[in-house]
């Protein structure tokens, strides 16, 4: 019989894991939609004929422009790909490892860092200045083209910080995560006997003793 408590810790474990895969997914979700955004807003100036010199091809997205370095996204996107992938192979393998605590912390350790140093990366609008002030974007310009650019551009904004927000989550429930494999992993769930919870009435030597004792009255 396996400790309850230790495999209720696992179970609640695993389940947590699980949510965190969940937020990366959303994560992915909020960046391709903010890809989406981007494209969209290109596209519309090219359409709009307001700027005939403007000539910002789509893969400028991933560099660094203006206030904004492209290169985190790609970081980013390693972080959750490496989240989604990687938490679903340690799920099915979590169980066998779960004896090991230097294993699973070091598994642990790993995913925080990567989350942390991902949101911390995705701050750069804060440290570069121009911030996420998405509400001053203006989209009432009078101009139907200007305010559609405007438009994509206040979208995109918004599911930036979105997507920060939702990251930041991640970094909070790694942490959990890691806490709990810190305080509950280490025991081996398939070793463990009956004798090591639960004293066998039907034991031979116990029955001797007994009847050895004499009568109770």
């Amino acid at each position: 019989m396996t400790n309850l408590r230790e495999m209720s810790s696992l179970i609640g474990f695993q389940a947590l894991k699980a949510l965190i895969v969940l937020v990366a997914i959303v994560c992915g979700i909020l960046e391709a939609t903010e890809y989406y955004a981007w494209s969209s807003y290109i596209d519309e100036i090219n359409n709009s004929g307001l700027y005939p010199d403007f000539n910002t091809p789509k893969s400028k997205y991933f560099k660094k422009y203006s206030n904004i370095d492209g290169h985190v996204r790609i970081w980013y996107y390693i972080v959750i790909i490496l989240t989604i992938l990687g938490t679903t192979v340690y799920l099915s393998q979590v169980r066998w490892i779960w004896k090991n605590k230097t294993i699973i912390l070091t598994i642990e350790i790993f995913y925080f860092t990567l989350w942390f140093s991902a949101s911390l990366a995705n701050l750069d609008p804060l440290y570069s200045g121009s911030g996420f002030n998405c509400s001053s974007i203006r989209t009432d310009t009078g101009n139907d083209s200007i305010n559609k650019i405007a438009q994509w551009t206040k979208l995109q904004c918004s599911l930036a910080l979105s997507s920060l927000i939702v990251g930041w989550f991640n970094v909070l429930l790694c942490l959990i995560s890691s806490i709990i494999a810190w305080k509950t992993a280490g025991v081996d769930l398939d070793n463990d006997s009956p004798d090591s919870f639960s004293p066998n009435i039907f034991d031979d030597s116990r029955i001797t003793r007994i009847r050895s004792s004499g009568p109770f009255f």
